[in-house]
């Protein structure tokens, strides 16, 4: 009588199993791995849109000054107003003054280095008074 049947052996299972749950790790931590950078991805361009905005509404619809807030989600925003170098700002008599304006938002842990943030700068002019 022979013993060949045709089932495994325990440690053919083991082995088995043992690479079905480290190929099933990969896989969850790639998972992850996706969700999170998707949601850093959002975060930041909802940080680009309030930037641009700011930045947008410098000037027109919001003074050309210097001022900062926060956001609903903790998040804070920036705008910082100066002169372009080698330029005096506009007088009564002269032409329009040229301003370097920076709008910067941040969020994220108060830690340096887990804070985000999105800076943009652009060139405004302000008509004289």
């Amino acid at each position: 009588m022979q013993d060949n049947e045709g089932g495994f052996t325990l440690l053919e299972v083991l082995v088995a199993f043992s690479i079905l749950a480290v190929c099933l790790g990969s896989v969850y931590q790639i998972y992850v791995s996706g969700l999170r950078n998707e949601q850093i991805a959002q975060r930041q361009a909802q940080a680009l849109l309030v930037a641009q905005s700011r930045l947008a509404a410098a000037g027109v619809t919001e003074p050309l000054a210097n001022g900062s807030g926060t956001l609903d989600d903790g998040s804070t925003w920036s705008i910082v107003v100066e002169p372009l170098a080698g330029r005096e700002p506009a007088t009564a008599n002269s032409s329009a003054a040229a301003y370097w304006v920076t709008s910067t938002v941040s969020w994220g842990k108060i830690s340096a280095d887990a804070r985000r943030s999105i800076v943009l700068t652009t060139l405004k002019l302000k008509a004289p008074k």
